[in-house]
């Protein structure tokens, strides 16, 4: 930010530690500063084109003037202010607003890998429990003992299977 800059600028300038390298880091910060003066003036001048915008459609809209009394007035508030701190206030929003997306982005990869986890679950239980349909088919018309101990073998593991997909969902 243009603050951060500007303090690491007046602290190389006030005690330079290298000659060299303090030169071309106070070169580089300086360029830093320009670059974010210049985004400010141009927001600065948006700024200001959207408020010469929004004046002239609320002379034109009376019916709409009692709608927009609450917006006329915060645009008041932020038109009275000096161009410095509407240029701070709208740098802090930009700021938020990019936390907030990134922070919805990593929350919704969280979604995305706890969805294909909890569908890898449920597709082993599906295939779990055709494995002990068969067997009880199987079974059934064999009436092999050994069957049986696959059964319950197959059983345990599903029931582990689905405490597991359960505590997955509770999450």
């Amino acid at each position: 930010s243009l603050k951060s800059e500007m303090m690491v600028l007046n602290e190389l300038r006030n005690h330079p530690a290298d000659e060299e390298k303090s030169e071309s880091i106070i070169e580089e910060l300086d360029q830093n500063i320009e670059d974010i003066t210049i985004r400010l003036d141009l927001v600065g001048a948006e700024i200001e084109d959207l408020k010469s915008q929004e004046t002239m459609e609320l002379s034109n809209d009376d019916d709409e003037e009692k709608d927009n009394s609450q917006q006329t007035a915060e645009l008041n508030m932020i038109s009275n202010l000096p161009a410095p701190i509407v240029q701070g206030l709208l740098w802090e929003m930009i700021e938020r607003a990019a936390n907030t997306e990134f922070e919805s982005r990593i929350l919704d990869e969280a979604v995305k890998r706890k969805d294909a986890a909890i569908a890898a679950l449920e597709n082993e239980v599906k295939i779990l429990n055709n494995k002990v349909h068969t067997l009880l088919r199987r079974n059934s018309s064999t009436g092999a003992e050994r069957d049986t101990t696959n059964i319950l073998d197959l059983d345990h593991e599903l029931t582990a299977i689905k405490i597991t997909l359960q505590k997955k969902e509770e999450e």
